[in-house]
This record gives C-alpha cells, structure tokens and sequence, in this order.
C-alpha cells in the first residue's frame, strides 16, 4: 500500500502543522494536562484519517475474461438501463457505486475499454 501522490503536499503541510501546534503546546502548557493530551491524540488521529483517504492498496487482479472487476471501491447502489447522450450516445448499462469516507477513492477499468470510446 502507498500513497497517491496528489495526497503528500496536503499530508505533509497538515503533519507540520500539527507538529508546530504540539510543539507550542508543549511549550505553553507546562505541565500538560488532559486536555492538551486529547487535543494532541485527536489531530493525529484527524491526520492518520487523512493520511487513510489518500492510500492506495495493492489489489492482485486475474486476467478471468468470464468476470468484471469493480472500477472503484463501495456499495452499488443502482444498476439500470439509460439513454447516455454525451459520449455514447445510445442505450448503456449504467451501475452507481457508493463510496463513503472510509472506501478507498481510486477508480479503475472493470472492462476492457474500445479505443473509439
């Protein structure tokens, strides 16, 4: 599992600030009490729920042509016939995914895609 790489300037900015903020703290707020102790427990863990959004698993996908791969992470939440008039122009299948906050945020291709769409 790593990172994507859009993530990594937004993760080190939060994780610096939440450094210099622990630090301040430290040094203001002598002796620590519970509060600080909770304030610093929540951002990082504010900041290790941020960190989470960004990952990347490492999937290990078949090369089965008899089965689809799910292109993004979450629930179908809707499977049904439409009229697609932007790209394709015709009938479709069109199948809804549902990704809350904890699902991984990376679509791929379930199908190999025709190079004229």
């Amino acid at each position: 599992m790593y990172i994507h790489k859009e993530g990594h300037r937004l993760l080190f900015s939060v994780l610096g600030i939440i450094i210099a903020i622990t630090a301040a703290m430290i040094y203001f707020c002598h002796p620590l009490n519970f509060f600080n102790y909770l304030m610093i427990f929540l951002m990082f863990g504010f900041w290790i729920a941020l960190a989470s959004f960004f990952r990347i698993p490492n999937r290990i996908f078949t090369d089965d042509k008899t089965r689809y791969i799910a292109p993004a992470d979450g629930v179908i939440c809707t499977i049904e016939q439409t009229f697609e008039k932007e790209y394709l122009n015709s009938e479709c299948l069109m199948v809804s995914i549902f990704m809350n906050g904890t699902d991984v945020h990376v679509n791929r291709y379930p199908a190999d895609v025709p190079a004229s769409a």
